[in-house]
C-alpha cells in the first residue's frame, strides 16, 4: 500500500515498518503510518461487526 509520501531509504526500518529518528520529516511520516493502521482497523472492525 502506497502512502504516497517518500521518505530517504536509508531511514526506513523495514523491521519495524516505520521511518528511524526524530526528525520533522521521521516525525511526520510515522504518523501518517499509525494514523493510516488506526484507520484501517476501524474500517475493518465496522465492516466485521457490522
Amino acid at each position: 500500500m502506497s502512502l504516497k509520501s517518500k521518505v530517504p531509504f536509508d531511514l526506513w526500518d523495514s523491521s519495524t515498518q516505520r521511518v528511524d529518528g526524530y526528525s520533522k520529516q521521521a516525525r511526520e511520516a510515522n504518523n501518517l503510518i499509525s494514523e493510516t493502521r488506526t484507520k484501517i482497523s476501524i474500517f475493518i472492525m465496522i465492516v466485521w461487526i457490522g
